[in-house]
């Protein structure tokens, strides 16, 4: 939408509910993908090979 990336931490969130969503909602006009291993500690951290 817009040319921005949208984001929430839920999948059935439509657009007509984001002004009543209580979660996290991210809005980006751009973004990069990093790998976080090393940089969250001695916590374990998930990932998928796609």
């Amino acid at each position: 939408k817009d040319g921005n990336f949208y984001w929430c931490d839920c999948g059935n969130v439509s657009e007509s509910d984001l002004d009543d969503y209580a979660g996290t909602l991210i809005c980006a006009s751009g973004f990069r993908w990093r790998s976080i291993e090393n940089h969250m500690g001695d916590k374990a951290f998930y990932h998928s090979d796609v």
